[in-house]
Order: C-alpha cells, then structure tokens, then sequence
C-alpha cells in the first residue's frame, strides 16, 4: 500500500514545491498541500480510519467536499 501512496506525491508534488498550511479538525484525517514552481496546488488527504469520513477543502472562499473511504487517499488538484 505504501507504493501507492507515494505514487500520490510523485505524481503530483514537483521538484522546488513549497509546503501550504493546512488545518483539520479530525484525528482520522490527515492532510498536506503544496504549491508546484509552475503555481499549480495540490492537496493530498488520507482517510486512517476503519469508516467513511466526510472532509472538505475551502480555497479562496470556495468550498468543496469529499467523502474518503476507509483507509483512502484522494489527491486534489486545486
């Protein structure tokens, strides 16, 4: 499982990116997001626990959504 997961950063976060501050409100969630040299910002979210978890991402005053499985990552392109 641990070969995926880093396939989420690899694929995504770009030599010379710069770590975002993020804030969560869960101990099942999990979070970092990075700004690529080319200004384009992915967050990626990991889902530690045995049940579905509903977490959003708000960025410049708009909202969005997600429901992570059990044991998931989801990386989002913002």
């Amino acid at each position: 499982p641990s070969y995926y997961y880093m396939g989420h950063f690899s694929k995504y976060i770009k030599k010379g990116a710069r770590r975002l501050a993020v804030t969560k409100y869960s101990s099942s969630i999990y979070a970092c997001a990075f700004e690529n040299p080319d200004g384009s910002r992915v967050a990626i979210i990991v889902n530690t626990s045995d049940i579905s978890e509903k977490t959003a991402i708000r960025y410049k005053g708009k909202c969005t959504s997600l429901i992570l499985g059990p044991h998931s990552i989801a990386t989002v392109i913002i």
